[in-house]
């Protein structure tokens, strides 16, 4: 007997299956949420911000202004993302120092303590952190030919190890990364070493910008501007010290996308690294080896080609904690690139750009840094010349066509 039901399905069953195979699994949509600007609604300390990070715990945000020469802290909607005024922690007041022209701001993994690598004072300034309300209390500052410490001269960036016992800092002027042994109780530094580009082999920190150690706490990966490279080494987990294994360079041995190598992140599987380069306007792809570090290069995603939008004078770059996706801010195009990542091979697909001042977006004028909170909710981005922290929520809900209701 004829149905008109099952014979409507058998028709329209070629064309859900296509809808099916042709439409993405996800989409890593930003919907903005919130801008939070110097000098409006009670904000303060963000005049020139240039990086932000969020606690483990994600109730609170703190960004470092170069121009303010300050910590602000908000605290955080673990629901919405929107960021509430909390302090400023202002060089110069309350007995605070080592802030002068910060650059880049951590937390702890555990969560006690915040650091701030200050390219101005040739420092990283240590913080205690009050989980409850936020608010840092000024421990010490480390400074750059102080006490034996070298290393630090254009401090630009900070990463402490996943162990939490050792915290790492780029001196781009020193062409070098500092190593120092972190007391996880008070949060104090006590330097133990440098590692210095053109000294006993270390190759790729001319212009040192980043640094980051891999999620496993084997290796720590640096990039640099002036040497338009990633440079490799391996770390004791004991001690803190580093070993160089090897550089890769742009334009060698088919590497492409590191000219102005600016930034680096390693995926939370340990199995790639991205480094976002100023002046090629990429990201480029690698694959890692998780017992020697070394780098194998994937590809360069690059902007104005294939459709990619969003790099030009790209600055940061963060991958999401389930490994999903990759964000990227460019500067000159006062923009955040949204990318899908491809967790066997790395590869990215470019989604979308999320531009200031297009369809309501506010707050990325000169974009600087990105960071993805723990949860993979939101995305905050700093705009430098905006003084601003913009605030987007991150859609990644899985659709699939409606044929039959």
């Amino acid at each position: 007997m004829f149905n008109p039901k099952i014979s409507k399905s058998l028709y329209l069953l070629p064309l859900l299956l296509w809808l099916l195979l042709a439409a993405p699994a996800s989409a890593a949509l930003l919907d903005f949420v919130q801008v939070v600007k110097d000098g409006q609604d009670g904000v303060d300390g963000l005049a020139g911000a240039w990086s932000v990070a969020v606690s483990p715990d994600g109730s609170h945000l703190y960004a470092a202004s170069f121009s303010d020469e300050t910590v602000a802290v908000f605290s955080r909607n673990a629901t919405t993302g929107a960021l509430t005024f909390v302090e400023a922690q202002k060089d110069g007041v309350g007995g605070v120092d080592g802030l002068g022209g910060a650059r880049l701001v951590t937390v702890s993994p555990d969560g006690s303590h915040l650091y701030v690598a200050s390219q101005g004072d040739r420092a990283v300034a240590v913080f205690s952190r009050n989980a409850t309300t936020g608010a840092l209390t000024f421990v010490e500052m480390q400074r750059d030919g102080v006490n034996g410490v070298d290393g630090l001269n254009g401090a630009f960036s900070v990463a402490v190890s996943p162990d939490g016992q050792h915290l790492y800092t780029a001196g781009s002027s020193d062409e070098a990364v500092a190593v120092f042994s972190r007391n996880a109780t008070t949060g104090a530094l006590t330097f133990v070493e440098m590692q210095k580009d053109g000294v006993n082999g270390v190759d790729g920190l001319n212009g040192a910008r980043s640094v980051t150690v891999s999620p496993d706490g084997s290796h720590l990966y640096a990039a640099s501007s002036g040497d338009d490279a990633v440079a490799v080494f391996s770390r004791n987990a004991t001690t803190g010290a580093l070993t160089f294994v090897e550089a890769q360079k742009d334009g060698l041995n088919g590497v492409d996308g590191l000219n102005g190598a600016f930034s680096v992140a390693v995926s939370s599987d340990g199995k790639h690294l991205y480094a976002a380069s100023s002046d090629d306007d990429a990201v480029a792809v690698f694959s890692r080896n998780a017992t020697t570090g070394a780098l194998t290069f994937v590809e360069a995603q690059k902007d104005g080609l294939n459709d990619v939008d969003g790099l030009n004078g790209a600055f940061s770059v963060a991958v999401s904690s389930d490994g999903k996706h990759l964000y990227a801010a460019g500067s000159d195009d006062n923009a955040v690139a949204v990318f899908s990542r491809n967790a066997t091979s790395g590869a990215l697909a470019f989604v979308e750009m999320k531009q200031d001042g297009v369809d309501g977006v506010d707050g990325l004028a000169t974009a600087i840094s990105v960071a993805v909170s723990p949860d993979g909710k939101h995305l905050y981005t700093t705009g430098f010349t905006d003084n601003a922290v913009a605030v987007f929520l991150a859609n990644q809900t899985a659709y699939l066509p409606l044929i039959f209701k």
